[in-house]
């Protein structure tokens, strides 16, 4: 007989090898076995064969599976003792099951099916067992919600977690098969109904017994949030809020606004107006807004509310009061005399020279050219002594030195001027307009120019009952025939001033005012583009209709040598803020050959870009998107953002990237081999050509190649925009600038330090400074500067130690560009902004709510570092002034009412601490929310990381968020004590 061949051979040798190992594991266990489990595997044997025979016999009762489900349980015996009988059962899982099958007697079938779903949670066949066998167990039940609560709470919370799990499962398979038209009817599947019907129950068991995070989480998987508010109670309805509201930032748009309605909701149940208005805020809801103010119990609640209105630059027109002292604190009229108090207490009231801020023990100051250095002199005197009403320049005790000095400084005088208008900042209107009034009716143009820019300026983040500034200002403004005259600039400064003293008030005065600018037929690029910014940032978010239309006609009828200017970017720039934070834009382009741009049947603000020629339609249409996801965390806005970055082409041809585009863009160093740069740089941009390169770009001149590219700019700020106020994206988009900055071409490259600014402004996070303290020694000295900026923005206000250091260092390094020692100089001044007082992160109330003037202030500043030679240090560097808009003081003041005084607001100091902040959301028990903290009478200076708590109990704050100015009153218990 022949061989076997060698395969059958090791094959039954492997066979024979394997039943081997398992009968010794076998074996092994046997081996293992106690007495105690011997004796539990021959109980669950006899408890079993006694179910079959009951269940086989028709009996109702079944004695042998209450027994069962008692051992399962015994609530007094240890745990380890139910998972061991728990751990014997598995043989005898399928035996119960075929029971249930078998059975005709609907009873029996709801006890089997009670039981195995308990059991189901470990030895299920099917993923979803537990939660069939459930379902059919409620059937007894008859849909008595308390009934199947009990039911369900015998066998525990984590019992009650595993059938959350498989809920969201099957709810998820259920609503992807709804899509797919031919997974329409499945025959297998769980009824969508009764899912949410169980989930809800489920839910209330949790809301009953503690848990309540695992509810929320639990009903929002389920898309149930609007039935969150019936199921909350007063104990837990604190807890639960600040739970629903940390999720609203890290959730898609849709859930966000429902979970934010849910949240108010409970709040109008169970809480307070002031604890509603900052969610009224967020959801952008004027009606609820004067509601919750109306709804205040006292005029003290009233006030603590309009200090947070004014800060968001609320209409005020919309709200009636005939308390002064309210109408005080919605206009800001105490902002000033507040941070003067903060200073007076610093002992930081006198004025600084910008020699003070340049100087260090070593370094001497290096010499820039007598044009860029008056300015920065400027500049810096500006930030740093803004809001003291006194510089070391041309302001001192309320008057201006003397006229001779502006005029001396040329070119510069109109922001040497303007520089008035920021250490005036918040002033009373009245103040301003006699120390400005004398330099408006000047002979010397260029300073009444300047005098009509600092009015404004003056006034931003405040308004006032007497419009004063609109008075002054309408003369100059009235005629719109501006095309020889020799008060050019003083129009275009004046409209710019109105835009920033009526920013966010939808003034119709106002707008009447720049209208005709846009239409007269003398119209200059330059006034066009600055009447389109203050038309911008007057209906700043308001989504007008008309705005948006003219703004759009405007941008179509720019014939292609014009829309070629630098300045049209303001152009865009105004359209992009009317939509400023409103999640329904529609961008709608029917030329489009992507149908995602052609949507017309949903309901929202349209933004129709079909007759805008390229290359202005990817720049409108890029940063429209992106103004109007600003600070939403929007995951999908960021991706098709990043897709614009990486493919320039694609965007202003309105198409995606083919295949052959993404490979090149992903083999950036494949690309890089035996290439020139400009070609590597290219491969790694899609495809992009790059600024003055030859390849793919005779039959285009050079402008309108960086035109195309400047749509990958304002998409490179729109990430940054949309990654606003969410910690966890925004480290994931630092993450992704690192990339950017890598495969980028050029003026990408130009831009990601401006985000990165943007990103973190006046934060300077360790890491954040060395990437950018990095970036300033590149050698394209526009990447450094970009990146000197953001050394300024992100250290704006704070006095950094550390960051103050290197940018004097720049000043050695960069000894041969005027141009980098010019930034330098002004990020230095940004850095002592306010003498460390002032911030300009939009975030505010712990970082809950943006401020929507801040961030359209921040973003002109930005705007004009992307071409600085064209802007700067053209004829438009008093643009820099629009982050007046930003500032505000980082202080916590608190105040008491005077009853003697008609409830004026008088200062109370009150002792508290000071910590870093601690996110004790969904953490059980009680937790501080500081740590690191020191004690400190008020008022004080906060850091964007830092929080405050009251320190004793003999004041009570009006508002558990402590920030800026706070109404305390007496605690009546602590008298008592």
């Amino acid at each position: 007989m022949a061989d076997k061949a060698p395969s059958e051979t090791k094959g039954k040798v492997d066979s024979n090898a394997k039943n081997d190992t398992l009968d010794n594991k076998k074996k092994k266990e046997e081996i293992d076995l106690t007495e105690d489990d011997i004796k539990v595997i021959q109980d669950l044997e006899r408890i079993v064969g006694s179910i079959t025979k009951e269940v086989e016999s028709g009996n109702s009762d079944l004695p042998s599976l209450k027994e069962l489900k008692k051992i399962l349980l015994i609530s007094e015996s240890s745990m380890a003792e139910v998972t061991k009988y728990l751990k014997f059962l598995k043989p005898h899982y399928d035996t119960l099951s075929r029971l249930l099958k078998t059975t005709s007697n609907d009873s029996n079938r709801y006890a089997l099916a009670d039981i195995l779903s308990f059991i189901g949670m470990i030895y299920g066949r099917d993923k979803s067992d537990a939660l069939s066998y459930r379902l059919l167990a409620n059937e007894k039940l008859g849909g008595k919600t308390q009934a199947i609560i009990d039911s369900i709470g015998e066998y525990g919370h984590e019992y009650a977690r595993h059938l959350c799990v498989e809920i969201k499962k099957s709810h998820t398979e259920n609503l992807e098969k709804e899509d797919d038209a031919e997974y329409m009817v499945v025959e297998d599947s769980i009824d969508n109904t009764k899912l949410i019907d169980l989930a809800k129950v489920i839910a209330q068991f949790f809301f009953q017994k503690g848990p309540e995070l695992d509810a929320i989480d639990l009903l929002m998987d389920v898309e149930c949030i609007n039935d969150i508010p019936n199921y909350i109670t007063t104990d837990i309805y604190e807890r639960v809020c600040k739970y629903m509201l940390s999720c609203s930032q890290a959730v898609s748009l849709e859930d966000s606004r429902e979970l934010l309605e849910a949240t108010y909701d409970i709040y109008t149940k169970f809480g307070s107006s002031i604890e509603r208005i900052p969610i009224s805020l967020k959801l952008n809801d004027h009606d609820k807004i004067v509601k919750d103010f109306n709804d205040c119990k006292n005029d003290t609640e009233r006030k603590q509310v309009a200090f947070l209105l004014c800060r968001q630059r609320f209409d005020i027109s919309q709200i009636e009061t005939d308390n002064e002292v309210v109408n005080d604190c919605l206009r800001g009229a105490n902002i000033s005399s507040y941070f003067l108090e903060v200073a007076k207490h610093l002992q930081i009231l006198e004025p600084k020279k910008p020699s003070d801020i340049y100087k260090s023990n070593n370094d001497p100051v290096i010499p820039v050219s007598s044009s860029k250095d008056h300015l920065s002199n400027v500049f810096v005197s500006a930030f740093v002594n803004a809001g003291f009403k006194e510089d070391a320049l041309g302001l001192t005790k309320d008057k201006v030195k003397n006229q001779s000095w502006l005029a001396a400084k040329g070119k510069n005088t109109i922001s040497s001027t303007a520089s008035l208008g920021m250490v005036l900042m918040w002033s009373n209107p009245e103040i301003s307009a006699d120390i400005l009034g004398e330099l408006l009716s000047s002979e010397h143009k260029n300073i009444r120019a300047g005098a009509a820019l600092a009015l404004g300026i003056s006034n931003a983040g405040t308004l006032h009952e007497a419009d004063l500034t609109k008075a002054l200002l309408s003369d100059i403004v009235e005629d719109p025939s501006i095309g020889d005259s020799s008060d050019t600039q003083a129009k275009q400064t004046s409209i710019l001033s109105l835009g920033i003293a009526y920013a966010k008030t939808n003034d119709e005065e106002v707008t009447n005012y720049l209208l005709p600018f846009l239409k007269t037929a003398k119209k200059s690029i330059k006034t066009t583009a600055f009447t389109s910014l203050a038309l911008g940032f007057v209906h700043l978010g308001s989504g007008n209709a008309e705005i948006i239309s003219t703004l759009l006609d405007l941008l179509s009828d720019l014939r292609a040598e014009d829309a070629s200017q630098t300045l049209v970017r303001f152009t865009v720039l105004g359209l992009a803020l009317v939509v400023l934070g409103r999640r329904d834009v529609i961008i709608y382009d029917s030329k489009s050959n992507n149908e995602d741009d052609k949507v017309a049947d949903s309901e929202g603000l349209y933004v129709n870009i079909s007759n805008i020629k390229e290359p202005l339609k990817g720049q409108v249409k890029v940063l429209v998107m992106a103004c109007s996801l600003a600070g939403s965390g929007e995951v999908l806005a960021i991706q098709k953002l990043l897709r614009y970055i990486n493919y320039s082409e694609s965007v202003s041809e309105n198409k995606e990237p083919t295949e052959a585009e993404k490979d090149n863009a992903a083999k950036p160093s494949t690309a890089a081999a035996g290439t020139s740069g400009e070609a590597s740089a290219a491969a790694a941009t899609g495809g992009a050509p790059l600024p003055g390169s030859t390849s793919g770009t005779k039959d285009r001149s050079k402008h309108q190649t960086s035109q195309g590219d400047l749509s990958q700019c304002f998409a490179v700020l729109g990430v940054a925009l949309v990654s606003l106020g969410e910690d966890i994206g925004t480290q994931m988009v630092l993450r992704m600038f690192d990339h950017i900055m890598q495969y980028g071409n050029p003026l990408v490259r130009r831009t990601v330090p401006l985000a990165i600014g943007l990103v973190c402004t006046s934060n300077p996070k360790p890491a954040v400074i060395d990437v950018l303290s990095k970036y300033s020694h590149d050698s394209d000295i526009n990447i450094a500067m970009s990146a000197i900026f953001a050394m300024g923005l992100i250290g704006a206000g704070t006095n950094h130690a550390r960051l103050a250091q290197l940018i004097r260092q720049l000043f050695s390094y960069h000894h041969n560009s005027k141009a980098a020692l010019f930034t330098a100089r002004i990020a230095l001044g940004m850095l002592h902004m306010g003498k460390g007082t002032i911030t300009i992160n939009p975030l505010h109330h712990e970082r809950f709510l943006l401020s929507q003037t801040a961030i359209a202030g921040l973003l002109v500043s930005v705007l004009t570092y992307t071409n600085i030679n064209d802007i700067i240090f053209s004829d438009a560097d008093y643009l820099l002034y629009f982050m007046s808009l930003a500032m505000w003081p980082r202080y916590l003041v608190t105040v008491k009412e005077d009853k003697e005084n008609n409830g004026e607001l008088v200062l109370q100091r009150v002792d508290v601490q000071v910590g870093e902040a601690v996110d004790v959301v969904g953490k059980a028990g009680k937790h501080k929310t500081i740590k690191g903290f020191q004690s400190h009478q008020t008022p004080v200076i906060l850091a964007q990381a830092e929080r405050a708590e009251i320190a004793t109990d003999e004041y009570i704050p009006c508002t558990k968020v402590l920030e800026g100015p706070v109404i305390v009153y007496k605690n009546p218990e602590h008298s008592k004590k």
